[in-house]
């Protein structure tokens, strides 16, 4: 067994024609990454996408949960609070958490952190499958976390596909005076390869999702009542979809922003 267990969601490779190739070829590659940098690989998903998908990635061990988002946008998207409770029973030393389409590209298996960290990258947005450069992304798509982060994380709405959840993890460990820091390669750049496609989430998502987090965040720590308490801001912002999408896509920026800044940079070879 090794000491870090991948925890994701797996989606299945189709779309509305069959098996999509290129999705199928790149999510066999991403797996293989993760084996490879030294993490075991656990995948949560509801018992329909299981019996679609176990097949076609027999290496990765499938865990069934019953809780998604189907009734709440008609898409079985896992939260990240049940996966990692179910992920939890698997007792292993650290977790990782990680969105199912990026290639992880430095071995992890060295990696030694303290109990008391919250490690994590971002990625590199590529075109074509076999590129080694691109554009970066500042989302996150991958954290290392301690047995003792993820008991003491608070439960919440997140969830793999949408957005908000890769800035929440951080900024609670900000809150909680958890060190942060930054997986870089040598050369300064993220550890993650993410083939270039378009958003699946909509708008409304953004919005949801971001009032969500700050409505989390309120209660542990003012994190922006230096920088213009957007807190205060975003409830009295007007209601109109795309003006109050544009507000938070500029909070999304300002958040990534603010946990860059406050994260340790980690080479790792």
């Amino acid at each position: 067994m090794r000491t870090t267990l991948l925890v994701t969601s797996i989606p299945p490779p189709f779309n509305k024609d069959g098996i999509d190739v290129s999705k199928h070829q790149w999510t066999n590659l991403c797996i293989n990454s993760w084996f490879k940098t030294g993490h075991d690989v656990v995948s949560i998903n509801t018992d329909y996408e299981i019996n679609q998908i176990k097949e076609f990635y027999p290496e990765v061990t499938f865990v069934t949960t019953e809780k998604s988002t189907k009734q709440l946008n008609n898409r079985p998207l896992i939260f990240i609070s049940d996966a990692l409770e179910k992920a939890s029973y698997f007792k292993h030393q650290r977790y990782a958490i990680c969105n199912a389409d990026v290639l992880i590209s430095t071995n992890l298996s060295d990696l030694d952190l303290d109990i008391d960290t919250c490690a994590y990258s971002n990625r590199i947005d590529i075109e074509k499958i076999e590129s080694t450069t691109g554009k970066l992304f500042g989302g996150i798509d991958y954290f290392n976390l301690s047995n003792s982060f993820l008991n003491e994380l608070p439960r919440s709405y997140f969830s793999f596909g949408l957005p908000w959840w890769d800035y929440w993890l951080p900024y609670h460990a900000i809150s909680k005076n958890i060190k942060l820091l930054k997986l870089v390669d040598q050369n300064k750049s993220p550890i993650l390869f993410h083939k270039k496609h378009s958003d699946v989430w909509k708008p409304d998502d953004l919005c949801n999702m971001g009032k969500h987090f700050f409505d989390l965040m309120h209660h542990e720590i003012n994190i922006y009542h230096s920088e213009g308490d957007f807190i205060v801001a975003y409830k009295k912002y007007p209601p109109a979809s795309n003006i109050k999408a544009a507000f938070y896509a500029l909070l999304a920026r300002e958040t990534c922003s603010h946990i860059h800044s406050n994260a340790i940079e980690l080479t790792v070879a």
